[in-house]
């Protein structure tokens, strides 16, 4: 078996680095057992994130990810990442927030919805971006953040 040695920078975290999701939309949500959740935008580029995100959209909580498989007395199972391309896969991206000191990070849309990826450990990596290019970004709880080249 053959592997690939990745040579990661350290790097500031600034939320000028994600500007070029601006205007795409979300175009999938792809869950993997046991909680690796991948978000595809349009014209290339994903957030990956095995930690909590949560779709808002104003007034409500509409979806996390920890709904996802849950019953709530319903007839089936939730399924988050068809409950978060429903509520945002027709609406453009607006803008992006980071919050530093805890590392997360927030996707806005038209109509007031947003999509957060919220930190939930201090040490671990709390969500990564992959931009057009194959740019990789990588962020952990404590607001470190890694980049290299896929």
């Amino acid at each position: 078996m053959t592997g690939r040695i990745i040579q990661t920078e350290r790097i500031p975290l600034d939320a000028g680095a994600f500007d070029w999701m601006v205007g795409r939309v979300v175009r999938s949500v792809e869950f993997s057992e046991p909680r690796h959740w991948v978000i595809a935008l349009s014209g290339r580029g994903l957030v990956v994130t095995d930690s909590l995100w949560r779709v808002l959209d104003g007034t409500r909580l509409i979806t996390t990810s920890e709904d996802h498989g849950q019953l709530f007395g319903l007839p089936e199972r939730v399924d988050a990442g068809h409950a978060a391309v429903v509520a945002l896969s027709s609406l453009k991206i607006l803008e992006v927030e980071l919050t530093p000191a805890q590392s997360d990070l927030t996707i806005r849309f038209e109509n007031q919805v947003a999509l957060q990826f919220l930190s939930t450990s201090s040490g671990y990596e709390s969500w990564q971006v992959e931009d057009p290019e194959g740019v990789c970004i990588v962020v952990d709880g404590a607001g470190n953040a890694s980049t290299w080249r896929t």
